[in-house]
């Protein structure tokens, strides 16, 4: 039990930390978020992502619900592997879904792509 509520303390910490924002930019591309994740089973992470075009990477051990909320993308369904980019004209997040009932380790990658 101890383990659950440890991954799910550092997931809240890291999406709050994935908010998109202000960095340091350079080559064209920000870092937004780059890491590995538990993701237990019926749970989510969401990302806050400003106006923008940004590319996510993931892999993950199990299959996972892709959705860019607020962007033509919309809806990818489960993958175990996706990467591709994505427009944002407003404010919008990002979502990935476990609809499983086990956990799954995901990694992501999501950049910042900026228009020069």
């Amino acid at each position: 039990m101890l383990p659950v509520l440890l991954t799910v303390a550092l997931m809240l910490g890291f999406v709050a930390c994935g908010t998109g924002g202000y960095f340091d930019r350079l080559d064209g591309e920000v870092d937004i978020e780059k890491t590995l994740f538990i993701l237990p089973g019926g749970q989510n992470l969401v990302f806050r992502l400003e106006t923008g075009n940004y590319e996510l990477q993931l892999t993950a051990s199990s299959s996972v619900e892709i959705n860019w909320v607020g962007s033509e993308c919309g809806e990818i369904p489960r993958t175990q592997s996706y990467s591709d980019t994505c427009e944002f004209s407003g404010d919008g997040q990002l979502v990935i879904t476990n609809p499983s009932s086990f956990a799954s380790d995901v990694s992501i990658k999501i950049t910042q792509l900026l228009s020069e």
